[in-house]
């Protein structure tokens, strides 16, 4: 129902939001537009998400925790990290290569 009210006050029926005039009639300001406030979004969602967790979940879950965040954030690396190699020989192994690999990770998530 929220999402629904949400939609009809800030769809496209609504002329008090008008994102083109605020955008300085640019296509590339309104994608910067779109992207920085949905960037604000998903953050306020997670800080969200985060307060709704029950008290004692992080002394419950610390051992499945650790393993996504131990193993699971290193091999989410080290595999672009190692594909970097092929595509770009002249590059040293750990001076661009961790960027570079950041920018896959954030790229395909």
């Amino acid at each position: 129902m929220i999402s629904l009210l949400a939609g009809v006050l800030f769809g496209p029926g609504a002329r008090w939001i008008r994102p083109d005039e605020y955008a300085l009639h640019s296509e590339e300001n309104l994608e910067y537009i779109n992207l920085y406030l949905c960037r604000m979004v998903l953050g306020v969602q997670l800080v969200i998400a985060g307060i709704q967790l029950p008290s004692k979940y992080l002394q419950k879950e610390w051992r499945s925790m650790a393993y996504l965040i131990g193993p699971g954030m290193v091999a989410v690396r080290m595999i672009p990290i190692r594909s970097c190699n092929p595509i770009f020989p002249d590059i040293k192994p750990w001076g661009y290569d961790i960027p570079i690999s950041g920018v896959e990770v954030a790229h395909f998530n």
